[in-house]
């Protein structure tokens, strides 16, 4: 026999360690160690049987706890100190758990606890904790009924084990309602809650300051950044336009009011490609789309002459739009600024003037690209991520003394020596390639990806794309997709993609389009030409075939749920019915064998009504040998 308090207790203290997983990510180390103190010493108490704390110690605990985590919102912190102050009374209240009361309170902050971690990430992880809590807290639902019913009962394993199957059974029948309600719940497209989790979210990514060095940190990020659903396109474009650096000061590169102009005449030639970006929360505002993305749709960007979009606020939670770009393009602009593109810093070293007058000499303006472009792809200079060059001046150490860097010295290296040589040019921040998940039909791309290249303007092409990065600058990503882990984790980012797309990116528009095509399945003719080719008696009989099977597989189903006492007792009275004594409806089994005239079946039906009455109202749990032993019983009646 198990004790029901004891497995309530049990029961608990997973709900409270479900809790504590769903939020940890989120609340102080502090919070998190507070919160383990108070559980070991809650379990210590219990195990020891020592008098729990005074009452009045307890509550002036909770409410020390909930006017500091008040104290400590704020409009941008408003989230994680209310999760803190949940977990912190989930702990005091494990310290005097001992009313059915205190249980149902715990198990009420346990859910709180989870809902609060879903105003901070809507990840599928949050599905990963839902079912697990909502399964324990049925079972202390039932539980609890017994303790109210009952002074300290206790219950068989084989009641326990029925317990839980009934208790996931609850679970499992309430999924076609979730679904329901989740299909046909109005909603809107406006993120209510959004503001209250902005704290928490963005990724380490572009600004539209970059120092050079500081891309480095960002390739060995492997967090996501984006997932676009698009198909298969050839590596060498896989480009990720973001922004756009034409201003430079010797060491980092900024936006100059001339990238923010609103977008003009510009004229794109390629080949279109579409792509529907699913972007995570990184802090910023820009948008990221294939090079070059000539029109986003879904989000009220604005969009500069340097095809780069932006909106007005940081994006702070995970937004959908489409992109609509030109593959392989050359970007031509109407009455360009003369003097765009050719800004440098006055403290230039010379020794860069004579470097690029150097490469360039008697060379035309096509000619000088491919010259600078060709230097700096030369074997003299590797790509690295760490013993970058910084400095006052890191773009002379660069090319002059260490010859290491990452892709924005290469980038920075070959616009300065452009502009030295009198072409405009500028940098583009964004994304390299990414992994192609098959499954799911989309394109992965992690912080990892993160690149800068060079744009030069030259007269006969316009904007062109120039990235003077050597291939080794793609290895840190290209060994991390090796990895047996990121093989892994690319066949399971697909949950991650369609519970965006089917779950969290459902609005208002989709239920419309869910109950049109419902609409168009209910009312098509499809289905009335084939009714009518089948004969009516075919028809009938089939019905009735069908009805006959349901019935049967009802019976079947309510025959296995019935209990084994209840199940022999039926076949006892049915065995004999068939030798002429039928038990009344107000007789006991004891009163029915006592009016069997023969003797020798009176006494083989006794002893097997004495076998089975423990079963049948004791509640005594029924094990295989013992039902093996009464079902032979009865066979011999």
């Amino acid at each position: 026999m198990i004790r029901v308090r004891d497995l309530l207790q049990w029961v608990t203290m997973a709900a409270v360690l479900l809790g504590f997983g769903a939020v940890c990510r989120y609340v102080h180390p502090y919070a998190a160690l507070a919160f383990i103190g108070l559980g070991v010493a809650a379990w210590l108490l219990r195990r020891s049987r020592t008098r729990q704390p005074a009452r009045w110690l307890l509550n002036t605990l909770a409410v020390l706890v909930v006017v500091v985590s008040a104290l400590r919102v704020s409009p941008d912190y408003l989230v994680e100190p209310i999760l803190e102050g949940i977990l912190l009374l989930v702990a005091i209240k494990l310290l005097e758990a001992r009313l059915p009361r205190d249980y149902l309170q715990i198990h009420a902050l346990c859910v709180f606890q989870l809902l609060g971690s879903a105003l901070i990430s809507l990840s599928m992880v949050f599905l990963l904790f839902f079912i697990p809590l909502a399964f324990l807290l049925t079972v202390s639902l039932i539980l609890l009924t017994f303790e109210a019913a009952d002074q300290d009962p206790h219950l068989p394993r084989p009641a326990v084990l029925k317990i839980f199957a009934q208790a996931g059974l609850i679970c499992l029948l309430s999924v076609p309602i979730m679904v329901v309600i989740f299909v046909i719940l109005p909603r809107t497209n406006y993120p209510i809650l959004m503001f209250l989790n902005q704290s928490g979210s963005g990724h380490t990514g572009f600004s539209e300051r970059v120092q050079l060095g500081e891309v480095a940190a960002i390739q060995e990020d492997n967090s996501v950044v984006f997932r676009a659903a698009m198909a298969v396109i050839d590596p060498d474009q896989l480009y990720w336009r973001g922004i756009v650096l034409d201003h430079f000061d010797g060491v980092a590169w900024t936006r100059s009011d001339s990238a923010e102009r609103p977008y003009g005449a510009v004229r794109v030639d390629g080949r279109p490609v579409q792509q529907t970006i699913y972007l995570e929360p990184y802090g910023n505002k820009f948008l990221f789309g294939l090079d070059k993305p000539i029109k986003i749709q879904g989000r009220s960007a604005a969009r500069g002459e340097d095809l780069t979009y932006q909106e007005r606020h940081g994006i702070f939670q995970r937004i959908r739009y489409q992109v609509d770009s030109m593959v392989g393009a050359k970007m031509q602009v109407e009455n360009p600024d003369q003097d765009y593109g050719l800004q440098l810093p006055p403290n230039i070293p010379e020794e860069l003037r004579q470097l690029a007058d150097r490469l360039g000499a008697g060379l035309g303006p096509r000619e000088k690209v491919a010259a600078f472009v060709r230097y700096l792809r030369g074997g003299q200079f590797r790509y690295a991520l760490s013993e970058l060059p910084v400095s006052d001046q890191p773009l002379a150490d660069f090319l002059l003394r260490h010859h290491q860097g990452n892709c924005e010295y290469f980038a920075a290296s070959l616009a300065v020596l452009l502009r030295l040589g009198g072409i405009p040019s500028r940098l583009v921040g964004g994304y390299k390639g990414g992994y192609y998940n098959s499954t799911g039909g989309y394109y992965l791309v992690l912080q990892k990806h993160a690149h800068i290249w060079t744009e030069a303007y030259l007269n006969d092409l316009d904007w062109v794309r120039l990235d003077p990065t050597p291939a080794a600058g793609l290895q840190p990503a290209d060994l991390y997709l090796r990895k047996f882990l990121t093989q892994a984790r690319l066949l399971t980012d697909v949950l991650n993609y369609y519970w965006f797309r089917l779950i969290v990116d459902y609005d208002f528009q989709q239920q419309l389009q869910f109950l049109h095509r419902a609409r168009e399945a209910v009312t098509t003719q499809s289905w009335r030409p084939w009714l009518s080719r089948l004969p009516l008696a075919r028809a009938l009989a089939v019905f009735v075939g069908l009805a006959a099977l349901g019935l049967a597989g009802w019976e079947l189903l309510r025959r296995r749920r019935r209990d084994p006492a209840v199940e022999l007792a039926a076949r006892f009275r049915a065995r004999l019915g068939r030798r002429g004594y039928r038990m009344k409806p107000s007789e006991g089994l004891e009163e029915f064998v006592a009016r069997i005239d023969s003797a020798p079946l009176q006494g083989r039906a006794l002893a097997f009504v004495l076998a089975l009455e423990p079963y049948l109202y004791g509640g005594q749990a029924f094990q295989k040998a013992h039902y093996r032993r009464l079902a032979k019983q009865l066979r011999g009646l």
